[in-house]
Formats: structure tokens, C-alpha cells, sequence
């Protein structure tokens, strides 16, 4: 989404751009600049890529979108197949040093955050590379998309009861967590007066997202409870219609860097309930967050209590439009390309 999105305002303004998808197709001659976006998987035709472009005598660019192994991630894949942590572990260092490798044929890094890019320069040393130059090129939201979903959204206190998560519902995301603590939420009504606000008896939970298959094998129990709902992969506009009718989006990933849909659910004008910054970088990008452990029930029913009954900041929305559209990072990526393009070997 991010490859796509900053490919397409690059063409707006004029540059011939071509996306390829390096595990089925290869980079072609005829660019100026060279530039890869890292994805799960192997690492080998980033580094294949990086070497065609010096073949071509043109720069290499590189998004790492990456997050060191944190001890809570630890817990959380311990709990899930323990009998298989030590593979799971082999296949990320092997990853990660596929990585290294990669960056070190790279001339010049975009990081989402000033975090991740301290984080990853560190990554590089311990791994034996001179880290690279960066520049921060932040993560960004559809403007025109949002503004159409704008159009039809509701005021704030007037939306229902709903926390709405948007994020392939895996375990590295971690909606399980997040609804074992909503069972807990719905659980607990406020009483008995008349006139108090009850959210919790009718609240919703909705989780938009593809549904790996170790959830449906392992963890699809957790979901099977009154107020909950998987509504599958969503377009882009239907999952903008959903946030912009909801109270809260929580996102509470074990490494997010940063959650692109916490940035669009802050310009669709919900609260944002988001991971404690040992698993990620969104506090790069906004203030006032409510952060809660991830991996604790406890800390995830505390924060969903807040964000129902605490409005968001009503600076977010405007300003994630103004500084994190795919339009201002298009224009933050050509000023990188100038400023950081010319090739190491000449």
C-alpha cells in the first residue's frame, strides 16, 4: 500500500514510474533512481535489485520497514507454538541478516520515523554495515479517499458503540488480545441509573482484515463472542466507511512502523488506542495516543474504557491530511532522491 501510494503521487507529478513485485518479476533498465520497499520474506532480490541498479550506474534507495525482535514479541510467539519458537527464531535472524546484506549494496535508506531510522542504523552496526544516509519519509493516507469518506461520517459523540481494528488479522497483529479484553469490556455495563451512558452492552467490535490461517486453526475461539465481527479483506472505501462511523480504532500490533491505518483512522476522526512505543513508532507521528500493553487483557480493557468516553484531538485529523498525505511524501521523496542520489561508485 505504501509502495503503491507514493508510486502513484510521483506519476501526478510527472515521473515515469514502474512497480515491480520482485518475487515474480524483475527491475528494468531506464531509471534514474532505484528505490525498494522491505516485505516479509526473503531479502535476495532486494540485494539483486540494489546490484542492478549500479550495473545501471544509478542510486539505490531502500524503505526498511523494520522493528527489532522485541521481548514482547518473544512472549507472544512463545504462547502460540512454543514447539516451533526455535525455528521461527533461525528464520528471522537469517531474515535479518539477509537484510543487512541488502542495505549494505544500498545507497541511501527511508525510514517511516526518526525512530525506526536510529533503531535500523544500530541494526546495521551490530550487523557489520557503515550505516547508510537516511532520510525520514513518513508513512501517508489516501487525502482524496479520506475527503470523500469524510463526506457522509458522523460526529464524534454521535457514533455508535464501535471499535473498528483494519489490519490482516494475524497474530502479529494481535486482535485476539484485543478481543479477549473487548469480552471483558462488552462485559461490564456502567449500572443501573437511567441515565447513565452504558457503551459496553451493545458495543461492537468489528475487524477488518484477510484472516491468516494459524487464526483460524489456532485462535478463531476468541472471535466467536457476542458484539464481535470479521468482515474479511475490505476495499479501501468500504474500510474508510467503517472508521469513519466508529468511535475508536485500535491497533495493537507487535511491531508497527508506523500503523498506516492508526493514520487513517485519525483523519476519519476516531480515538486511537495503539501499542506501549516498545512495539512500534505511531508516537513518532502524533501526540496524546492512548497506549496500552498489547499483550495485556488488563491494559487493553483500561484503554478501550478511556477512548469510548475521551473524544480524539480535534488537531489530528486536519493535520494528518496536511503532513502525511501521499502527496506531501512524494514531494519529501524527490527532495531525498536529490539530496541523497548520487551513486557511491560515480
Amino acid at each position: 500500500v505504501a509502495a503503491m501510494g507514493l508510486a502513484r503521487s510521483l506519476a501526478r507529478r510527472g515521473h515515469k514510474i514502474d512497480v515491480v513485485n520482485l518475487l515474480w518479476d524483475a527491475p528494468r533498465p531506464g531509471h534514474d533512481i532505484y528505490h525498494w520497499f522491505n516485505a516479509h520474506g526473503p531479502k535476495g532480490p532486494y540485494l539483486s535489485f540494489a546490484r542492478f541498479a549500479h550495473s545501471q550506474g544509478k542510486p539505490c534507495f531502500a524503505t526498511p520497514i523494520w522493528w527489532p525482535l522485541s521481548s514482547g514479541e518473544m512472549r507472544l510467539f512463545k504462547s502460540m507454538a512454543p514447539e516451533s519458537i526455535s525455528e521461527w527464531l533461525e528464520r528471522r535472524a537469517l531474515y535479518d541478516r539477509s537484510l543487512a546484506a541488502a542495505c549494505a549494496e544500498t545507497d541511501a535508506l527511508l525510514p517511516n520515523s526518526t525512530t525506526e531510522g536510529k533503531v535500523f542504523e544500530s541494526f546495521l552496526r551490530e550487523n557489520g554495515v557503515e550505516p547508510r544516509p537516511w532520510v525520514v519519509v513518513p508513512n501517508a493516507v489516501d487525502r482524496d479517499g479520506i475527503l470523500r469518506a469524510r463526506e457522509g461520517s458522523l460526529k464524534w459523540k454521535d457514533r455508535k458503540a464501535r471499535i473498528i481494528s483494519v489490519g490482516r488479522v494475524e497474530p502479529a497483529k494481535n486482535q485476539h488480545n484485543l478481543a479477549r479484553a473487548f469480552s471483558l469490556f462488552r462485559g461490564n455495563a456502567k449500572g443501573d441509573d437511567d441515565n447513565a451512558v452504558c457503551w459496553n452492552k451493545d458495543a461492537e467490535l468489528v475487524l477488518c482484515g484477510e484472516i491468516s490461517s494459524m487464526v483460524i486453526s489456532q485462535l478463531i475461539n476468541y472471535f466467536l463472542q457476542p458484539g464481535v465481527s470479521l468482515t474479511g479483506r475490505l476495499l479501501q472505501s468500504e474500510a474508510f466507511k467503517e472508521m469513519s462511523r466508529s468511535r475508536v480504532h485500535a491497533l495493537l500490533g507487535v511491531h508497527e512502523t508506523p500503523g498506516l491505518t492508526t493514520l487513517e483512522a485519525a483523519a476519519l476522526g476516531c480515538q486511537l488506542v495503539v501499542s506501549i512505543p516498545e512495539f512500534g513508532t505511531i508516537g513518532d507521528y502524533l501526540e496524546g495516543l492512548i497506549m496500552v500493553d498489547p499483550l495485556d487483557p488488563a491494559s487493553i480493557l483500561e484503554g478501550l474504557t478511556k477512548a469510548m468516553e475521551t473524544a480524539p484531538d480535534p488537531t489530528w485529523a486536519d493535520r494528518v491530511l496536511e503532513e502525511f498525505s501521499y502527496q506531501r511524501i512524494a514531494e519529501l521523496a524527490e527532495e531525498a532522491y536529490k539530496e541523497l542520489g548520487t551513486h557511491r561508485g560515480g
